[in-house]
C-alpha cells in the first residue's frame, strides 16, 4: 500500500487506498465516535502487526455538499498510511466494477457513491474530504456564570429569585457580578426596525411584470388543470392567474396575456421578471422577447 506523503496529511484532502480486511487509519482526530472497548491485532503481508485500539466512524464531505458518515473505522497508532477495506464494503451490499484501469463503488440503490482510477503502487487511491471533529470544553471559575450559562444566559435577578424560593435543588445563593456579560449584551440587542414602505422601481402600468408558475397540485381542478401561473404588475400591483394543464403552456399564455394587457391599457410591457425556470428560458420565449424588445430579467428562484 502507498504510504501518505507529508504534504498530503498537511491538506484538507485525505487520501485512503483500498485493499485491506478492515477500514484503518491512523489518524485519531478524524473520528466522531470511539469505541475503546476494541482490542484487536492486525497482521500485514509482512507479518508484521500492530494494535487498532479502538473503532469507531467519522464523518466526511460529499462532491454535492453533503456529509456521510464511514463505520467500523479502526484507529491503529502508528499507522502511516490510511486503508478502506473492499470486503467490508462488498459484506453492506455495496457492488465494485473495475474497467479501464478504474474501480467504480456502488450503494445497494445501484448509485455511483466512490471512483479511483489505479495508481503507480498499483493500489486504488481515493480522495476523501474528512470532518475533523473538535470537542469543545467550556469552563468558568466563578460560580454565579456557570449557572449564568446553564440557564442560557438568564438575568442574575431571576437566577436568584430561584434560589430564594428554593425552585431549583442545588442552586446556591447568586451574587450580582460587576462585569458584563458579552453575550447577553450580543444576543439581547434590539433589531433595526423595517421601513414601513417597500419602494418599487416601477413608475407606470406594465413597466415590469412578474411571473412564477405554481404546481403540479395533486388533485385536478374542475377543468383538468395542475398548474396556475401569475402575472403581477408591480406598479398597480395587479394579479392576473391563469390555470394551466401542463408547464409547456405558459408561453402560449403569456402572449395572450401580454395582448389583453396592453389593449386594455395602451402601455407596452418592457420587463418581464421571472425565477428563470425552464418554462421561461426556452429558445422560442426568448425569441420572443428579443423580438418584441420585451427585457426578461431573470431572478433567484
Amino acid at each position: 500500500m502507498a504510504t501518505v506523503k507529508e504534504e498530503e496529511e498537511r491538506s484538507n484532502e485525505r487520501y485512503f487506498d483500498t485493499g485491506c480486511s478492515n477500514h484503518m487509519t491512523g489518524k485519531k482526530s478524524w473520528f466522531s465516535e470511539l469505541d475503546d472497548s476494541v482490542n484487536r491485532k492486525i497482521r500485514f503481508a509482512d507479518n508484521s502487526i500492530l494494535c487498532a485500539a479502538v473503532n469507531g466512524k467519522f464523518m466526511v464531505h460529499r462532491k454535492d455538499g453533503k456529509k456521510a458518515c464511514i463505520t467500523d473505522m479502526l484507529y491503529v497508532p502508528n499507522m502511516k498510511s490510511n486503508l478502506i477495506s473492499i470486503g467490508q464494503l462488498l459484506l453492506k451490499g455495496y457492488t465494485m466494477k473495475v474497467e479501464a484501469q478504474t474501480i467504480k463503488v456502488f450503494d445497494s440503490k445501484n448509485i455511483l457513491i466512490l471512483k479511483a482510477p489505479l495508481s503507480k503502487q498499483r493500489t486504488f487511491k481515493i480522495n476523501i474530504n474528512v470532518i475533523e471533529d473538535q470537542c469543545l470544553l467550556s469552563e468558568t471559575k466563578n460560580d454565579n456564570w456557570l449557572w449564568n450559562q446553564r440557564y442560557g444566559h438568564i438575568i442574575f435577578r431571576d437566577l436568584n429569585m430561584l434560589s430564594e424560593k428554593k425552585m431549583v435543588q442545588g442552586l446556591p445563593k447568586i451574587k450580582l457580578p460587576k462585569e458584563v456579560c458579552d453575550m447577553c449584551c450580543t444576543r439581547k440587542q434590539a433589531r433595526n426596525s423595517y421601513n414601513a414602505t417597500i419602494l418599487f422601481n416601477a413608475t407606470r402600468k406594465l413597466e415590469v411584470i412578474h411571473s412564477d408558475v405554481c404546481g403540479p397540485f395533486e388533485v385536478k381542478s374542475v377543468g383538468e388543470n395542475r398548474y396556475f401561473v401569475t402575472f403581477i404588475d408591480e406598479f398597480t400591483r395587479k394579479l392576473w392567474i391563469y390555470l394551466l394543464a401542463k408547464k409547456d403552456e405558459v408561453f402560449g399564455v403569456f402572449k395572450k396575456f401580454r395582448l389583453l394587457v396592453q389593449n386594455e391599457s395602451g402601455e407596452m410591457i418592457s420587463r418581464l421578471r421571472t425565477n428563470g425556470g425552464g418554462e421561461y428560458t426556452s429558445t422560442e420565449f426568448n425569441d420572443f422577447c428579443s423580438s418584441n424588445r420585451l427585457n426578461h430579467e431573470v431572478t433567484a428562484p
